[in-house]
């Protein structure tokens, strides 16, 4: 439900297909809290909104890194009065929709230093001897397990997969497409 570190790298395999502009990602477990509402520029030009809760850390690494990151909890643009748990609403969507519109990021809020935002880290996976140990990202309703195994997606990697897994000792089938 409040899947930070999913939503992540959702983002991350996704922004590179989205066209160009203004992305708001909202998986917010802290509303209503004193965490921060972010809009960020990239080095690219895509702008990310959301909270500064690491959600949008594996975006901007994808699009080369922040420029300009500003603080919007109290943006001009955030609708009034600011409920304590739809922040989705009250502050995320309506900056969004301002920087869309042709709002100067700059004017949205107050400028912080991209070094201060939240960032994820993910574990890499392991390969070694028949044997490919990665963490569980998700599991779906119908028993698939997807894995943290992004950097296992090239031929030579791909080839090192063992043909079955194993969950807490139990085998089953092979992963076939990394997240």
């Amino acid at each position: 439900r409040h899947a930070v570190r999913s939503a992540a790298v959702v983002l991350r395999n996704v922004i590179g297909y989205l066209p160009s502009g203004v992305h708001v990602v909202v998986v917010d477990p802290q509303v209503g809290t004193e965490r921060r509402a972010v809009a960020l520029r990239c080095e690219d030009g895509e702008i990310l909104v959301g909270p500064d809760n690491g959600v949008l850390s594996l975006g901007w690494e994808r699009c080369g890194g922040v420029v300009e990151a500003i603080d919007v909890s109290r943006s001009p643009h955030r609708l009034e009065p600011v409920s304590a748990t739809f922040h989705g609403r009250d502050v995320f969507a309506p900056v969004a929709a301002a920087l869309a519109a042709g709002a100067e990021l700059a004017e949205a809020g107050r400028a912080l230093d991209p070094d201060e935002l939240a960032v994820i880290e993910l574990e890499e996976p392991r390969v070694g001897d028949g044997e490919l140990e990665a963490p569980v990202l998700a599991v779906d309703g119908f028993g698939n397990v997807t894995l943290l195994a992004a950097s296992m997606r090239t031929p030579t990697a791909r080839s090192a997969w063992p043909s079955t897994a194993a969950t807490r000792r139990r085998p089953c089938a092979s992963p076939k497409t990394p997240a």
